[in-house]
């Protein structure tokens, strides 16, 4: 995956969350947070993981979901976080993003 595409570059604590092929790291304040989401229950995950941790103002919340999914695609990602489910996260540019050919992420950013 083409994680430069995210821009989050200048960020220095960056987690990878339910990733098979990444180590979990800890840090005491985040400043990214890249969660990957198979299902709407990890979107539940990622929001809690989110809200029980630290984050720096300028934070990222970026969620990775694979692509061609019929029932998870990023219309039923990002509902919730439209219609108000959420209140504390809103879309951050680059708000939609492809990072390679199987996989897609939102970027939010954690009030």
């Amino acid at each position: 995956m083409d994680y430069s595409k995210l821009m989050i570059e200048h960020f220095s604590n960056i987690a990878y969350i339910n990733f098979i092929d990444r180590e979990e790291v800890t840090y005491e304040v985040y400043d990214v947070i890249i969660y990957f989401v198979e299902c709407i229950e990890d979107i539940d995950f990622c929001v809690e993981f989110c809200r029980s941790h630290k984050l720096n103002i300028d934070n990222r919340v970026i969620l990775v979901y694979k692509k061609g999914q019929k029932d998870f695609n990023r219309n039923t990602i990002i509902e919730p976080f439209k219609n108000g489910r959420y209140l504390d996260f809103r879309l951050k540019a680059p708000m939609l993003c492809a990072l390679d050919k199987k996989h897609s992420a939102f970027v939010l950013i954690k009030e």
